[in-house]
């Protein structure tokens, strides 16, 4: 069904699809606050940070219970589909605990010294890091929960909208914070111990990492941008669209400033891209694009020629990379079913590294790919690729293509890329950030092409007599005057 074909909304169904019920408030300002302290913590894995989610994430269970009462439409299954959406979270969380039966890790005395000694662990899997990552561990799968919620709770564009306008302030903010960091060329972020290490960015501890979550907030920015353009009759100035096109710029303009990875070079390539498809989308209907118009030319040559500067700093056959890959595959090959358990590589490297890599300490291997099969095994990646698979085939197959959908996903997808090479979702923000960003495009799919009161259930007004909780007349209406 096209967008144009929709039923118009009484005054009524307006009222409700653009009013915030309670459960939806509350969903509101946990998403929120959860993007928050992680975008603008150093040490987001922090015993505090990932205590906070957790109790976040757990409470955010019950929200479900208030949506159910305070809903005004009707939800088909809500619990089931909640269980449904937190399968693979329920596997991952199957694997740890299971893995945590088995000490592959252990310590023996020899001559009264003590040393770590790596046993082989059995079919089932090893979590031999189970009691310093439980409370984060637990915190993502809480987080990962909160997240569905987004498939569930709310029942409108407008929910969405205002969540990811806010979101994207967020990453103008944070990117402003990094310029000014960077400016006053400070050796470590503002109110921080720091990282010991200059490749920082804002509160992000790698540079990488800020190229990431940059790049995610400004496809959402840029997309947002040209819904508010059509919403307000094509007004640049009288409308969001002039702040979220600004969030853009910042964000990716910090793909210059940043040390230079494969992170920085997909920012400032995708950047180029945006100014490209603006000249496109708004030139041909603001006339203040008519005279800017150059200015944005010249940062489109500008951001791909600087591309091709990243393009020839990058070494793809660094000898460290390659070595610690190595050790990423031996460590798969030993525990390929269930992993070794979360942030495991840094415990296993001194087991599986080469001779180039003693004496020095390495958080992670360069890549999500192999980073979460060792953690997780091929089990635990299976189930996060069909579940990723799954959503967006439906996508596809059910037509619910819709243009700003598209833009989010074009991000989405260039992280996946990027998680080839680098980390990415090793930190927390651009996790989250990246499963936030994938359940609004799918929820924003559901919600543009049908009615608000037909987007969570099947039901049709007219039901069954079977099915009517109220008497059901059958017989020839009889009138009576008194």
């Amino acid at each position: 069904m096209k967008e144009s074909e929709k039923k118009e909304l009484n005054l009524r169904d307006i009222l409700l699809r653009d009013s915030f019920t309670a459960s939806e408030k509350l969903h509101f300002i946990a998403l929120f606050l959860v993007l928050i302290i992680l975008s603008w913590s150093l040490n987001n894995q922090s015993i505090w940070v990932s205590s906070f989610i957790f109790l976040i994430g757990l409470t955010s269970i019950f929200n479900l219970k208030i949506h159910d009462i305070t809903n005004p439409f009707i939800i088909d299954k809500l619990w089931k589909k909640y269980f449904y959406y937190n399968i693979p979270a329920l596997i991952i969380l199957f694997i740890y605990l299971l893995g945590s039966l088995d000490e592959a890790l252990v310590k023996v005395s020899i001559n009264e010294e003590e040393y770590l000694l790596l046993s082989s662990p059995n079919w089932l899997g090893s979590t031999i890091t189970f009691k310093e990552t439980c409370i984060f561990f637990l915190g993502s799968i809480f987080s990962f929960s909160l997240v569905t919620q987004i498939l569930i709770i709310p029942k409108s564009l407008h929910f969405i909208s205002k969540f990811l306008f806010w979101c994207s302030i967020n990453a103008l903010l944070s990117g402003i914070i990094g310029f000014i960091f960077k400016a006053a060329n400070l050796s470590k972020p503002l109110f921080t111990t720091g990282t010991k290490q200059g490749d920082y960015f804002s509160f992000f501890p790698y540079d990488s990492d800020w190229a990431c979550f940059a790049l995610l907030w400004m496809f959402v920015s840029y997309g947002l941008a040209k819904v508010e353009f059509i919403k307000n009759k094509n007004a640049l100035l009288r409308s969001n669209t002039s702040i979220l096109l600004s969030a853009c710029i910042i964000l990716g303009l910090s793909g210059i400033i940043v040390e230079p990875s494969f992170a920085s070079l997909a920012l400032i390539l995708s950047f180029a891209y945006l100014c490209k498809d603006c000249v496109k989308n708004f030139g041909k209907f603001d006339p203040v694009f008519n005279q800017i118009k150059p200015y944005i030319l010249g940062l489109i040559i500008g951001s791909i020629s600087y591309g091709i500067y990243i393009l020839n700093k990058l070494n793809f056959l660094d000898s460290t990379v390659l070595h610690l890959r190595e050790s990423s595959l031996a460590m798969i090959s030993d525990n390929y079913l269930f992993g070794w358990g979360t942030h495991s590589f840094q415990k296993l490297l001194p087991f599986y590294s080469n001779n180039n890599l003693l004496n020095r300490n390495y958080e992670s291997v360069p890549s999500s790919v192999l980073n979460f099969i060792v953690e997780y095994g091929f089990v635990g990646f299976i189930a996060i690729i069909s579940y990723i698979c799954f959503f967006f085939i439906k996508y596809y197959l059910k037509k619910q293509k819709n243009d700003f959908s598209d833009t989010l996903f074009i991000g989405l997808f260039l992280i996946v890329l990027i998680s080839f090479f680098e980390n990415t979702f090793y930190n927390s923000a651009v996790s989250f950030s990246f499963l936030l960003i994938s359940f609004f495009a799918i929820r924003w799919s559901l919600l543009i092409y049908k009615r608000v009161d037909e987007v969570d259930t099947n039901n049709h007004l007219i039901t069954k007599d079977t099915l009517r909780n109220v008497p059901v007349v059958t017989n020839p209406k009889k009138e009576i005057f008194k």
